[in-house]
């Protein structure tokens, strides 16, 4: 899994650094923890090394115009080896129908259709394997991989006349693997649990209480044990709101931030219009890269690394 997440990464983006960096974290990653003391948890390094390689196949048939029809089968094998690896897998589905669509609509925009019925293909393709493995799972898997009252029982076994339950179920869920997810690598005691029930524990926090309230004093104790869920509902709230606030500017603003050339002299204001090739190019390397404000739409091309000064 990790040599496989170098190589893709290196295919992908063409650098050491990069790939050095994903290298290192899928060897220190906190799920091999997990892997290495409950031994059924090894599922994790194929699943991850089959959505390694399914995400480098999509990445190549978005790339490629000649013979996409290779990378297109290929992306179809990958995602079936991914969907057969584990159940874990579902998490992409959710995630395809935002990430999908959006790519459809940027590719679209700037006239690329081609581009843009790919994603859609994509998004048809996750969609339609993830259809197909929930009713097969469902239909045929209860018994032996899904038995009641074990850890992997699916919620429609509750019957359709609980669906509410199924739905707190559902809830529940996700914002505890939301606010595992977004905790994993962030210091425990930055608002991650109940650090006085960390430092104090348990029973000195109920003899701190003074009898108060006997009968429940056991209330107490889970008052603090559950904290974490306030700070995951502030967490995944902010989720929200701070999309909301990025689509509000990105629709409000007319400007965006766009790499060009910063000019560090008077040359190119000065220069005539008639000036030499070599003058240009002796010009342009005593230019340093910055950053300014450009139009939506502004067609960076090589006129627009001459840069004028009442243009900064």
């Amino acid at each position: 899994m990790v040599a496989l997440g170098y190589v893709l990464t290196w295919l992908t983006f063409r650098s050491f650094s990069m790939a050095i960096l994903v290298g290192v974290a899928l060897a220190t990653t906190t799920f091999n923890y997990h892997v290495y003391s409950v031994p059924g948890s090894v599922v994790m390094l194929p699943l991850i090394s089959f959505l390694l390689v399914f995400g480098y196949c999509q990445i190549a048939w978005l790339r490629t115009a000649a013979h996409s029809w290779v990378w297109g089968a290929a992306t179809v094998v990958a995602c079936v080896l991914f969907a057969l690896a584990y159940e874990g897998w579902l998490d992409l589905v959710p995630l395809a129908w935002i990430v999908y669509p959006a790519l459809a609509w940027h590719f679209r925009r700037i006239g690329d259709p081609g581009r843009s019925r790919r994603c859609l293909l994509l998004l048809g393709l996750v969609t339609s394997v993830a259809l197909a493995y929930t009713t097969i799972k469902v239909l045929f898997g209860l018994g032996e991989w899904h038995p009641l009252g074990g850890e992997a029982d699916l919620i429609f076994t509750y019957g359709r006349d609980h669906k509410l339950l199924m739905f707190e179920d559902i809830l529940s869920s996700f914002i505890t693997f939301f606010f595992t997810t977004i905790t994993t690598y962030l210091p425990p005691e930055l608002f991650s649990f109940s650090l006085s029930l960390w430092k104090y524990g348990p029973e000195k926090i109920v003899a701190l209480q003074e009898g108060y309230h006997a009968q429940a004093a056991h209330l107490t104790r889970y008052n603090h044990l559950f904290l974490w869920r306030y700070y995951a509902g502030i967490r995944l709230g902010s989720i929200p709101y701070g999309i909301l606030e990025g689509c509000q500017d990105l629709l409000q603003t007319r400007q965006c931030v766009s790499p060009r050339v910063v000019c560090t002299n008077d040359k190119y204001t000065n220069r005539q219009p008639n000036a030499p090739d070599n003058q240009v190019a002796a010009d342009a390397r005593s230019a340093t890269l910055g950053l300014s404000g450009l139009p939506v739409g502004y067609r960076l091309d090589t006129a627009s690394l001459l840069c004028r000064r009442s243009e900064m």
